[in-house]
C-alpha cells in the first residue's frame, strides 16, 4: 500500500435470505454498511459508513445465495479488531461480524506469504479486462463462507513477497501444501497447477520477479464432509528462508 501501509482486502457475503421478509418478491433493497478497523489502543484506524443497493430475487433467495462485495482498506503494521455491521434501511434486519486481523510488515526484507484467499475460481484477466475481485493479473471469485461442495474444486490464491534473485537474476522457490480434516492429513487431495499439471504436496518454480502471484486448485472429490485446514509452505531456494500460512474451509454434505 501507500505510505508504508499494507492493503487490507475484505471480501464478504451477505445472505440474501437476511434481506427479505415474506411477500417481498423480486426487489432492490438499500443496505447500510459500517466497517471499523480498531487497533490495540481501541482507536479506529479506519472506518467506513455507506449505503448500497442490493438486487434480490426470489430465485436467488431460494438458492441461499450471497450478495458478495469487496472493500479495500489500508493499515499500518499491528494487531486489529475488524468490526462490520450491515442492516437493511427501514427494517430491523441487521447482521454484525467481528474478527481479529494481524497486519504484517510487508516492507521487511524477509520472505513473506500473504493470507490465503479461498475461491471458487481463479482466471487470467485478458488485456484491458477488469474485475472487481482482481489481484495482479488474476480475477478471483471469492468464497466468503469458505464452504465448498465436494463436486466443485477449491482454489487457493496467494502472493509471495521478497523473493531473492541469484546472480543471473532468477528467483527459485518451492511451494508445498497439505490439507487436514481435523488433525488427520488428507494426502489423497491433489493440487493442480494452472498449466494442468497435477502434483501432490509440492512443486518448484523459477522466475525473475521478487513478487509472485499464484494459486493451486484442490480437488475435493474424495473429501468427506467436515472442517479442513490447508497449510501452504513457501521456501526461497536461493536463501533457505521459509514462510507458512493456514486457511480454513468446510466441505459440505451433499444429499
Amino acid at each position: 500500500g501507500a505510505n508504508g501501509k499494507a492493503d487490507v482486502q475484505l471480501n464478504f457475503g451477505l445472505p440474501l435470505t437476511h434481506l427479505t421478509v415474506d411477500g417481498d418478491g423480486d426487489t432492490t433493497v438499500t443496505v447500510e454498511r459500517r466497517i471499523a478497523l480498531i487497533n490495540e489502543a481501541s482507536v479506529e484506524a479506519q472506518k467506513l459508513r455507506e449505503r448500497l443497493s442490493v438486487r434480490v430475487s426470489e430465485s436467488k433467495v431460494s438458492e441461499d445465495q450471497l450478495a458478495i462485495d469487496r472493500v479495500d482498506l489500508e493499515a499500518e503494521v499491528g494487531d486489529y479488531r475488524l468490526a462490520m455491521q450491515m442492516g437493511q434501511v427501514g427494517t430491523n434486519l441487521l447482521q454484525a461480524y467481528v474478527q481479529e486481523v494481524v497486519v504484517p510488515d510487508y516492507n521487511s526484507k524477509g520472505l513473506i506469504l500473504s493470507d490465503l484467499q479461498l475461491a471458487t475460481s481463479v482466471t487470467k484477466l485478458k488485456e484491458g479486462e477488469t474485475s472487481q475481485f482482481s489481484r495482479g493479473s488474476w480475477s478471483i471469485a471469492p468464497s466468503p463462507s469458505r464452504a465448498f461442495n465436494p463436486d466443485t474444486p477449491l482454489f487457493v490464491y496467494f502472493e509471495i513477497y521478497n523473493l531473492k534473485r541469484d546472480e543471473f537474476g532468477n528467483s527459485h522457490y518451492q511451494v508445498g501444501y497439505e490439507v487436514r480434516r481435523g488433525r488427520k492429513k488428507q494426502i489423497q487431495t491433489l493440487a493442480k497447477k494452472k498449466t494442468g499439471e497435477s502434483v501432490s504436496v509440492s512443486y518448484e518454480q523459477v522466475g525473475t520477479r521478487e513478487t509472485e502471484y499464484d494459486y493451486v486448485e484442490l480437488d475435493l472429490m474424495n473429501a468427506k464432509p467436515g472442517r479442513y485446514t490447508v497449510r501452504m509452505v513457501v521456501k526461497d531456494l536461493n536463501t533457505g528462508q521459509e514462510t507458512v500460512r493456514d486457511g480454513k474451509f468446510q466441505v459440505m454434505k451433499v444429499d
